[in-house]
């Protein structure tokens, strides 16, 4: 990322590295030590025009960087895609700080969704909410609580407050995305997916199955016409698992075999033996099926 920032050449970062100004770690990542960091945005700090076009350029390349990284976090490269961001977090931070400072929280439009996979992943649920919130109070403030950008930023929010089992902050949340959603143009099958997720996992942990069912039926529909198959088979694990908890076991098996073909065929390292898992399971506790 240093030469999409910087705009530099390799040669001069060479140069750089040489004269000791710059450290260049065996990822290919450049460092530089703190105190000239300090004083380098100083400098910067003081020519304000050159500072804000060299912070919206980092901004726009960190997310660039993480957007790039959504479909390989959900298939075989996971791993290798967690940690890549992961190295990076620092600066994702940063980017997202510049861009809600400034008041444009369209720069972080085209990572919503990879961020959101990454701090789940790594169970930063409070940061995640924090994040997600501070970017949409200021597309409330600085366009309308009812574009599509503040419902999408809203969705995640309400995404992390469930998993801190905070479900009456959760609900009205999905609420007043529903009302976004409903009207959007062009449709945003993904995002009302996410919705219905979130809705589905509160009712499920409520211990009302048949309502999960309803919405991971709904979520399900929602995914298969996006097409995305890490987030279909998600939304199968939920309804499979609702399906047990009501005794429906064959539909249930129904549901987690096309959920481990599907991860299998994307190489969803993850999602594969949670499915698995859940198979064996059912095989296990379904009657006339136990060995």
């Amino acid at each position: 990322m240093a030469t999409a920032v910087t705009q530099s050449t390799l040669p001069v970062l060479s140069a750089l590295c040489e004269k000791s100004l710059l450290r260049r770690d065996p990822d290919g990542r450049y460092t530089m030590h703190e105190l000239l960091r300090h004083y380098a945005a100083n400098k910067l700090q003081a020519a304000p025009p050159h500072y804000a076009e060299i912070q919206t350029r980092h901004c726009q390349t960190t997310i660039n960087f993480l957007a790039q990284r959504e479909d390989a976090l959900n298939g075989a490269r996971q791993n290798e895609a967690r940690q890549e961001i992961a190295i990076e977090i620092d600066n994702i931070r940063a980017a997202w700080e510049w861009a809600v400072a400034t008041k444009q929280p369209d720069l972080l439009a085209p990572a919503l969704e990879s961020l959101r996979v990454f701090l789940e992943y790594v169970g930063w649920y409070t940061e995640a909410v924090q994040l997600f919130s501070s970017a949409a109070d200021v597309e409330r403030a600085t366009t309308s609580d009812k574009s599509q950008l503040f419902g999408r930023l809203l969705v995640r929010q309400a995404w992390f407050y469930h998993r801190l089992d905070r479900f009456e902050v959760a609900r009205p949340l999905i609420a007043q995305c529903h009302s976004i959603f409903r009207d959007a143009q062009p449709a945003l099958p993904a995002e009302e997916a996410l919705c219905f997720l979130c809705l589905g996992n509160m009712a499920r942990a409520e211990g009302d199955f048949a309502q999960s069912t309803l919405y991971y039926n709904k979520s399900l529909a929602q995914h298969r016409l996006v097409g995305n198959p890490h987030h279909i088979a998600s939304s199968l694990n939920g309804l499979a698992t609702s399906y047990s908890e009501r005794g429906e076991f064959d539909q249930a098996h129904q549901q987690l075999k096309e959920s481990l073909a599907l991860r299998r065929k994307i190489g969803d390292q993850k999602g594969s033996p949670q499915s698995w898992l859940i198979w064996v399971l059912l095989r296990w506790v379904r009657p006339g099926m136990r060995r």
